[in-house]
């Protein structure tokens, strides 16, 4: 069985879009983990398809959280120019810093397990 093309088929990519990964939960250390990860830049970057937990076929798939473009252009005297998309209401919060830290489930077939990672890695 190639979990690599499974991974494909379900990331609908090439493989040259995927990261294996092989690591050890921190927050569940009786848990070795084995997957894949997308790069793709879209609604899958940083999806996970975990194949195996410590060893055993496990498949489960994980959406990431997609990267959410900045809604303005840079002029020719380097002002932005903002452009956004039809809506009825936005809300706007400060950036206090730049990393995506996202919660995630998954099991083992008995019980379920809450883990935390960064958009492009598996883990914390």
């Amino acid at each position: 069985m190639s979990f690599l093309l499974d991974a494909c088929k379900l990331f609908e990519c090439d493989e040259k879009d995927l990261t294996e990964f092989s690591l050890q939960d921190p927050f569940n250390p009786s848990n070795f983990v084995k997957g894949y990860l997308s790069r793709i830049q879209d609604h899958r970057y940083g999806s996970l398809y975990i194949t195996h937990i410590n060893e055993k076929y496990k498949p489960q798939m994980i959406p990431g959280v997609p990267k959410i473009h900045y809604p303005f252009v840079t002029n020719q005297k380097g002002e932005r120019v903002y452009q956004f998309g039809a809506c009825t209401r936005a809300i706007f919060r400060e950036k206090l810093d730049g990393t995506s830290i996202a919660s995630y489930r998954y099991t083992d077939g008995k019980e379920q397990y809450v883990s935390y990672k960064t958009r492009l890695t598996p883990f914390l």
